[in-house]
């Protein structure tokens, strides 16, 4: 898998602060699903839990499917088109993948209007099912190498 230019910091402010909290990593997807996914990307971060950061990142018009496992837990959501800018606290140790769909690259998911997905936050297992977990533990159980396993 290709990774897209690493120093890119686009959407990210402050971001020269954010480099010291996280590491973020983006990857083009494979021709069959160029499409409908723009990039893939993975954040790692290792933050005292005492001092957590606030992370603010300005939004697109896309949906993203996500697999986090922090000090949260593990979970897969799915992030409709945000109202806002993105704002994450980042507290201890944790990993995200996610899946930056193009604009209107999620509707052969969907297939309804995007508008009922802006601003929310869904479990991916409510899109798609119990399958969504398996997806989830397949995904972070792979560690650190698992975007090149991502088509």
């Amino acid at each position: 898998m290709k990774e897209k230019d690493g120093s890119s910091t686009r959407g990210i402010l402050h971001a020269t602060a954010g480099r010291d909290k996280f590491a973020l990593s983006r990857f083009e997807p494979g021709p069959l699903l160029e499409p409908f996914i723009e990039h893939y990307w993975t954040i790692h971060f290792d933050v005292h839990p005492e001092t957590p950061y606030s992370q603010t990142v300005l939004s697109y018009p896309n949906v993203h499917l996500v697999f986090e496992h922090d000090d949260l837990g593990r979970r897969a959501l799915l992030y409709g088109i945000p109202k806002q800018s993105f704002v994450r606290k980042l507290r201890g140790v944790g990993r995200v993948l996610g899946v930056k769909f193009r604009a209107g690259g999620f509707y052969p998911f969907w297939q309804r209007d995007i508008s009922l997905l802006t601003g929310a936050t869904v479990k991916a297992s409510e899109m798609f099912g119990s399958v969504a977990d398996g997806w989830k533990h397949a995904v972070l159980d792979a560690g650190d190498d698992a975007v090149d396993f991502l088509p």
